[in-house]
């Protein structure tokens, strides 16, 4: 199901059909509108989590490497 058409002349007749498809536009402008909110609110909490698991692993990475490193000072 698609929208009613608006048409530019209609606006001027200000008609009862003009204005309830034209609240038929705003309702899923509204709609867009949150849909998008949502998808960028989702984005940045995946950002957030992608940023936090790779700070996990370097932190990981870190650990490893310096026990290496001190392995290495002892047994020399």
């Amino acid at each position: 199901m698609g929208l009613p058409t608006l048409e530019f002349s209609d606006c001027y007749l200000d008609s009862p059909d003009f204005r309830e498809r034209l609240k038929y536009h705003e309702f899923e402008l509204d709609r867009t509108n949150k849909f998008i909110k949502e998808l960028i609110k989702d984005g940045n909490m995946l950002i957030g989590a992608l940023r936090r698991q790779a700070l996990l692993n370097f932190k990981k990475s870190l650990s490893a490497l310096s026990l290496r490193f001190f392995y290495l000072v002892i047994t020399e």
